[in-house]
C-alpha cells in the first residue's frame, strides 16, 4: 500500500472519532475499486459481483455517473467526486487526493502527507441526515435533471410519502452524529431533532437490519432510493442500527470433550439454544469442584497449558481469577500467602 495513505487515514482516526466515510481519487492497490477493503477505511468505491439491487437502482435512478465504466457492481468516487450533495449524501467526509481540488469550495484542505491531500467536506457530518421535507420516489423521477441533486440538500425521497407526519419546513438545526462502530454490524448514534422527522442513513436498504430508537425497535423506510431512514419525534434520542444476516439462526451447539466456560451455558440457556453436551465427565467433575472451591474464597491453582481450550474452560467456572502454572519454573517461583487456601487442579 501507499505509506503516505496509511499516515493520512491514521491522522483523520486521530482527529476524528465520529462514523463517516473516506475516499480517494486514486488507486494504489486494487483495479477492482475495492482499495478499502485492503487500507481498512469505510468507502464507497467498490466492485461487488452480488450488489444490493436496492444500491443498484440507486445508481440507476440518483447518478449513474457513479458506474464509471456501465457495468453493474462496479462504483467508483470519481465519477461523483464533485458531485457534493450526492457525495455529502453518502456520508463522504474526507476525500485524499494526489492533486489539488480547487474547484469544490466545500471541500477544505486540511493537512497533507507527502504526495497525499486530505480534504474535508464541509457540507457532512457523517452518515447520517435529519430531513423534515419529503417527496415520492415516483415525483423524484419526474423533476428535471437539473433540479435533482440540489433536491437531495433538503429534501428525502421514500416510496410513498406520508404528508401528516411532518411539517414541510426546513430542519438544518436537527443534528445527527454516527460513533465509529466497532464492528460493522451494530451502528448507534444520536440525534437531536427540532421536529418530528426522519433520520437518513446512508446504509443500504436491505433485509437484516433492525433499527432501535431509545431502546424500542422502529420501522425502516426504505429511502433515497436505496438507503434507509427511521421517523424520529421531536427531542434527544439515541439511536441504533443492528445487522444480522437473513436466515442464519442459531441451530445445536455441541460441546466437546474439553468443556466450556459457565458464562456460554448461562448465554444457551437465555437464547434457548439446544445443546450437546460432551463434556469428558472427568472434566466435568473438576468444573464442580473449581466452581465450590472458589465460592468458599480458595485461589484456584490450574496446572496445565494455558491457552489451551480444556484450561480455558476451567478457568471459567473460577468466580475469581484462578492462576495457570504450566512449566517448572512458574511453579517453582510460585508463593502465596501462609494463610492463603489454595485449591490445585490439573488439565
Amino acid at each position: 500500500g501507499n505509506d503516505n495513505v496509511a499516515e493520512a487515514l491514521r491522522f483523520l482516526e486521530e482527529q476524528d472519532s465520529s462514523f463517516y466515510r473516506i475516499e480517494k481519487t486514486f488507486k494504489d492497490i486494487c483495479v477492482l475499486f475495492n482499495d478499502s477493503m485492503i487500507e481498512g477505511y469505510y468507502g464507497v468505491s467498490t466492485y461487488n459481483s452480488v450488489l444490493n439491487r436496492n444500491l443498484n437502482r440507486f445508481v440507476e435512478v440518483i447518478c449513474p455517473e457513479f458506474c464509471t465504466i456501465g457495468i453493474d457492481g462496479y462504483n467508483d468516487f470519481n465519477g461523483i467526486a464533485k458531485d457534493v450533495e450526492i457525495v455529502s449524501m453518502l456520508g463522504i467526509k474526507y476525500i485524499l487526493s494526489h492533486e489539488k481540488i480547487e474547484d469544490v469550495p466545500q471541500y477544505e484542505h486540511i493537512h497533507t502527507i507527502g504526495d497525499v491531500h486530505i480534504y474535508q467536506n464541509s457540507a457532512t457530518q457523517g452518515i447520517g441526515k435529519f430531513y423534515s421535507k419529503t417527496i415520492s420516489s415516483e415525483q423524484y423521477i419526474q423533476i428535471i435533471e437539473e433540479e435533482k441533486d440540489k433536491l437531495l440538500v433538503d429534501t428525502l425521497i421514500l416510496e410513498e410519502t406520508e404528508p401528516d407526519y411532518v411539517q414541510q419546513q426546513s430542519a438544518d438545526d436537527s443534528k445527527v452524529l454516527f460513533t465509529k462502530p466497532k464492528n460493522s454490524s451494530v451502528v448507534s448514534g444520536e440525534v437531536v431533532a427540532k421536529q418530528d422527522g426522519y433520520v437518513f442513513v446512508a446504509i443500504p436498504f436491505e433485509d437484516g437490519w433492525s433499527a432501535y430508537i431509545d431502546g424500542v425497535e422502529v420501522e425502516i423506510l426504505q429511502a433515497n432510493i436505496g438507503y434507509s431512514a427511521i421517523r424520529v419525534e421531536e427531542g434527544k434520542h439515541d439511536i441504533l442500527f443492528e445487522y444480522n444476516t437473513p436466515l442464519l439462526k442459531e441451530g445445536i451447539v455441541i460441546i466437546r470433550s474439553h468443556g466450556v466456560s459457565k458464562d456460554i451455558y448461562k448465554i444457551m440457556e437465555e437464547n434457548g439454544i439446544e445443546c450437546v453436551d460432551a463434556t469428558c465427565p472427568f472434566v466435568k467433575r473438576i468444573h464442580k469442584i473449581v466452581e465450590k472451591e472458589s465460592a468458599a474464597g480458595k485461589q484456584i491453582i490450574i496446572i496445565g497449558n494455558d491457552g489451551h481450550p480444556e484450561v480455558e474452560g476451567i478457568k471459567g467456572w473460577s468466580s475469581t481469577p484462578a492462576i495457570v502454572v504450566e512449566k517448572e519454573a512458574e511453579a517453582l517461583e510460585f508463593s502465596c500467602k501462609s494463610d492463603e487456601k489454595i485449591c490445585i487442579v490439573s488439565q
